[in-house]
């Protein structure tokens, strides 16, 4: 069953006469920010092409309350209910989310660390720091604070969109190192079939998160519990440490030298953060310029739906 979620939207003008072009140009922008938490909690990585996550989580806007402050009202599903396969499988400790949680509960967690600038924290990477630095176009229009209403209570302090989050958010990107190039050896101790990550322990008994770019997890089940080797990159976190391990291939690394059993550190840091591209046809260009000046909240649900069925 749909939880009931509520976004509010602040400006210095009010929306009693319309959304305005800034609260227009945020909702695609704030689609990407909630879709890319999701996938960065259940595949590893916010620009994963693993929708099924995305798409199984997705709120949906289903009306808009107009007036001194907007209030944008979504059905969106219980994280549990969206991916019951995952919340199926039995662990001793907590892989995922709550299961009440829905897309939201999850950004805000997100924002919660991107406020506290917490550089070495895995609730964000550089893709979705990029997804909430642009979200600085829709508040040069108009919209001054964004708020994540009714998440659960110990998120609410952290649960809101302003200029202060997209500066602390560019920042964090900025200071996130360059991926590089890898090849690490260890043995391959977790596999998690309904997403695409492993875990990987190391000679010296640390373990690195990995995820899986150009193979299935199936693809893992001989090697299980084996001395393997990993071709692929190191993500980094904006504190330097590793994030994450992106594999391209897996393979058997009996007789591999211990040499290769470390994470290694990154070579530079970032000098710059960029939003992501655009073309025509993507982003804010794909919407703006559809709407009327004048469009009923109806017209606009509608014009949403066909957006997101492109």
């Amino acid at each position: 069953m749909p939880v009931h979620r509520v976004i509010a939207l602040s400006s210095a003008e009010g929306f009693t006469r319309g959304l305005g072009r800034g609260a227009k140009e945020l909702l695609p922008a704030l689609d990407d920010v909630t879709g890319g938490a999701v996938l960065l909690r259940f595949a590893g990585r916010s620009d994963s092409a693993r929708r099924r996550f995305r798409g199984a989580a997705e709120p949906r806007l289903v009306a808009i309350e107009r007036g001194d402050i907007a209030r944008l009202h979504y059905e969106a599903p219980a994280l549990g209910e969206a991916l019951p396969d995952l919340y199926r499988q039995t662990t001793l400790l907590p892989l995922y989310p709550p299961r009440e949680w829905t897309a939201f509960e999850l950004v805000a967690e997100s924002l919660r660390d991107v406020h506290a600038a917490n550089a070495d924290s895995d609730r964000f990477d550089q893709a979705w720091l990029r997804d909430v630095r642009a979200l600085k176009t829709a508040l040069k229009h108009g919209v001054r604070r964004v708020e994540l209403v009714d998440v659960a209570e110990t998120l609410r302090p952290g649960a809101i969109l302003d200029e202060d989050t997209v500066r602390i958010a560019g920042e964090l990107a900025s200071r996130i190192p360059k991926p590089r190039a890898a090849r690490i050896v260890g043995k391959l101790d977790m596999i998690r079939h309904s997403t695409p990550s492993f875990e990987l322990v190391l000679d010296d008994g640390s373990r690195v998160r990995g995820v899986l770019t150009g193979t299935e997890t199936d693809s893992l089940q001989a090697l299980f519990g084996h001395r393997v080797v990993i071709d692929g990159r190191v993500v980094y976190r904006a504190s330097g440490r590793p994030l994450r391990v992106e594999a391209r291939s897996v393979s058997d690394g009996t007789g591999e030298p211990a040499v290769f059993s470390r994470v290694p550190g990154p070579r530079q840091i970032a000098k710059s953060s960029r939003g992501r591209s655009q073309t025509e046809h993507t982003g804010v260009n794909a919407i703006w310029g559809r709407w009327p000046g004048d469009e009923s909240e109806q017209e606009l649900l509608a014009q949403l739906a066909e957006l997101r069925r492109t």
